[in-house]
């Protein structure tokens, strides 16, 4: 079960790195802060995202706690690609 909230941390997650990209077509996605446009929606998939990361983490039994910290790793791994290309794409 806490496989499945953790998929769903992640799918949220790249839905909302996914909405400011698409806010922002011509100027970068910060790593800190704020961007230029974002939209409502996006806050409340960070923090659905976020809960059901935190929801995960509790499902985890504590021989499994390693693999938990990895998979915390790949579920933000498509967020930072996503947003990585966005910004490389913009700056030329």
């Amino acid at each position: 079960m806490w496989i499945v909230a953790l998929v769903v941390a992640a799918v949220l997650l790249t839905l909302s790195t996914h909405q400011l990209v698409l806010a922002n077509p011509r100027s970068p996605v910060p790593w800190m802060g704020r961007p230029e446009q974002e939209p409502g929606s996006t806050l409340i998939l960070r923090i659905a995202g976020a809960f059901a990361g935190l929801v995960s983490g509790i499902l985890t039994p504590t021989h499994l706690l390693l693999w938990f910290f990895v998979g915390i790793v790949l579920a933000f791994l498509p967020t930072v690609v996503l947003q990585a290309r966005h910004n490389a794409h913009v700056h030329g």
